[in-house]
Order: structure tokens, then C-alpha cells, then sequence
């Protein structure tokens, strides 16, 4: 009969164990091992069975209360995560449709666009883009910088025609 009434205070211990083992994930943990580890928490909580439905009760609401926490933790992880990635593919389509409308510059700003390239590449490469959209993102920059480049290239081709239509004026 000793050894019946131990059993629920061995379990109301484990159980307490496992509490303190999620209460410092809560602290300690990145939000995404912290959320892994916890559903481990979660399976040992089941193996350890139950006890006096009481204290199990109180206990099983503190643990389910850290999960809930936990579980938060790494949703909130995930939507900043998102909300980020919306951003830099905003800015990397942003910086695109930049890039392309310095070919609609008039030549007597080519220095002006050549500044504004420089700045727009830094830019560009100081996004964080998201793996999924990355490459599409990457050639669509690189597409509307070679027009760019194109345009600067051709710049002396169009000076000269210019004095000379100029010349042919006179």
C-alpha cells in the first residue's frame, strides 16, 4: 500500500519537472527549437500519466499556459519572418521599377544616373530577400540594370549625334 501512495507523488514530481523544463524554454530557447522542444514536453507529459486530478488539473493548466506561450513565441517568430519578406520584395520590386525609369532620364543628367545606379545597387544588394522569390528578383534587377547600362554605354553615341544635328541646323 506504500509503494500506491508514492506513485502519485512521483508523477506530481515528474510532472512538476517537466513545468520547470518548459518554463525555461519560454526564457532561454529561439522561438522555433523552443516550440520543437516543447511538443517533446508535450509527449513526456503524456507518458508520465496521470495523478490526483486535482494537482494534475492545476499543473496541466500551468503547462498548457506555457505552451500556449511558447507556441505564440514562434508565430510571432513567423510573422515578423513574413512581414519582413513582404517588405524586402517590396523594396527589391521598388528599387526595379527605379532602376528602369533612369533610361526616361534626359543625357544631360548621365552623371545623375550613373550616382543613382551606384546608390540603387547597394540598395538592392542590402535586401534580404526570401529564398523562394530570390533569383526571379535578382534577374529582373540585373535585366533592368544591363538596360541601364546600355543607355549609359550609348550616351556618347547619342552626344555626337546630337552636335551634329545641331551642326546640320546651322
Amino acid at each position: 500500500m506504500d509503494v500506491w501512495l508514492e506513485k502519485p507523488i512521483d508523477l506530481e514530481q515528474a510532472k512538476k519537472d517537466l513545468l520547470s523544463q518548459a518554463s525555461t524554454l519560454l526564457i532561454n530557447e529561439k522561438a522555433i527549437d523552443a516550440a520543437k522542444q516543447m511538443q517533446q514536453l508535450q509527449q513526456q507529459w503524456k507518458a508520465v500519466g496521470n495523478g490526483k486530478h486535482v494537482v494534475d488539473q492545476n499543473l496541466w493548466k500551468q503547462f498548457q499556459e506555457l505552451g500556449n506561450q511558447i507556441f505564440a513565441k514562434r508565430r510571432d517568430f513567423f510573422d515578423q519572418k513574413h512581414h519582413a519578406e513582404d517588405e524586402a520584395t517590396q523594396s527589391a520590386a521598388t528599387l526595379c521599377n527605379e532602376l528602369a525609369a533612369l533610361t526616361q532620364r534626359d543625357d544631360s543628367q548621365i552623371n545623375q544616373v550613373k550616382q543613382t545606379l551606384s546608390a540603387l545597387k547597394q540598395q538592392f544588394n542590402a535586401l534580404a530577400l526570401p529564398e523562394k522569390q530570390r533569383q526571379s528578383l535578382q534577374k529582373q534587377f540585373r535585366d533592368a540594370l544591363t538596360t541601364v547600362q546600355k543607355h549609359i554605354d550609348d550616351f556618347p553615341h547619342r552626344e555626337k549625334l546630337r552636335q551634329w544635328n545641331e551642326l546640320s541646323a546651322l
